[in-house]
């Protein structure tokens, strides 16, 4: 059975589809996203515009 992953979660998933010689890294950011934001003065139009996700 499949493992299942929470939505919120923070993740890094790398990937590699060798006959097109790409990698790379899927990453998606839970509630970490606000603390990285949080951390810089952004102007109120730049913050209206980042993401709100937990709270």
């Amino acid at each position: 059975m499949a493992e299942s992953i929470r939505l919120d979660d923070n993740l890094v998933l790398p990937f590699e589809i060798k006959p097109l010689g790409v990698r790379g890294k899927l990453v998606r950011l839970g509630c970490v996203v606000d603390d990285i934001l949080h951390r810089h003065a952004y102007p109120p139009g730049v913050s209206a515009l980042s993401p709100r996700r937990c709270r």
